[in-house]
C-alpha cells in the first residue's frame, strides 16, 4: 500500500523532470551548435524580408547607401586586416569581382582599429582599392558588424538582386574557384 501512496506523485516527478530536459534540451540546442536563436531569426529575417539598409563612408570618403546597391549580387564582407584566413581569401574574392564588374559588387567592411592598417593590407598584397565594385567600409565602432550580427571573421553574406539573403558564408572560402563562380553565375 505504500508505494501505491507514492506512485501519482512520482510519476508526476518523472513527468515534470522529463519535461524539463526536453525544455533544456531546446533551449541549449542552439548554443551547442554555435548559434543562437537571435542568429536563427535574424538569418530568417534576411532570407524573407531582406537586407538591413545602412549608410556607410567608404576608406576614401564616398558616402554609400546599401540599398543603392539594389539590382547587383552584393558580398557583405566582415574581415580584418590581423585575421589569417581573411587575408587568404581576399585574393580570391578580387578575382571574382574581376571576373563580374557588372554583376557582383562587395562591401568588406573591416573591423581594423586603425584606418592605416587597412592601406597597409591593400598596398602589401597589391590588391587595388580602385575597383568600381569593391567598396572598403571601416567599420570604426562596429557598428555594422552587430547589426549583423557578426560573430567571426570572416564572415560573409550574398545578398540578392532583390535585396534578400542567398547565403551565409562563415570562414575562409576559394570565391573564385570554379564551383562559386558557377553559383554567381547562377544568380545572373
Amino acid at each position: 500500500m505504500g508505494l501505491k501512496k507514492y506512485s501519482i506523485p512520482l510519476s508526476i516527478i518523472v513527468l515534470f523532470v522529463g519535461a524539463l530536459l526536453i525544455w533544456v534540451i531546446l533551449e541549449k540546442l542552439p548554443d551547442w551548435m554555435g548559434t543562437t536563436r537571435n542568429q536563427h531569426s535574424f538569418i530568417d529575417y534576411l532570407e524573407h524580408e531582406g537586407a538591413v539598409d545602412f549608410p556607410m563612408k567608404t576608406i576614401d570618403g564616398k558616402e554609400l547607401s546599401f540599398f543603392s546597391l539594389k539590382d547587383k549580387i552584393v558580398i557583405l564582407s566582415f574581415w580584418a586586416s590581423w585575421c589569417g584566413p581573411c587575408v587568404e581569401e581576399f585574393p580570391s574574392m578580387v578575382s571574382l569581382l574581376k571576373q563580374f564588374p557588372d554583376q557582383v559588387v562587395m562591401v568588406a567592411v573591416s573591423s581594423d582599429y586603425v584606418l592605416e592598417d587597412i592601406n597597409i593590407f591593400f598596398d602589401t598584397l597589391k590588391l587595388p582599392k580602385d575597383l568600381s565594385n569593391l567598396h572598403v567600409v571601416w567599420d570604426v565602432n562596429h557598428e555594422i558588424s552587430q547589426k549583423y550580427q557578426v560573430q567571426k571573421l570572416p564572415e560573409s553574406f550574398i545578398i540578392g538582386k532583390d535585396m534578400k539573403l542567398i547565403r551565409k558564408v562563415v570562414g575562409s572560402i576559394n570565391w573564385a574557384d570554379e564551383d562559386a563562380l558557377n553559383f554567381f553565375k547562377a544568380q545572373f
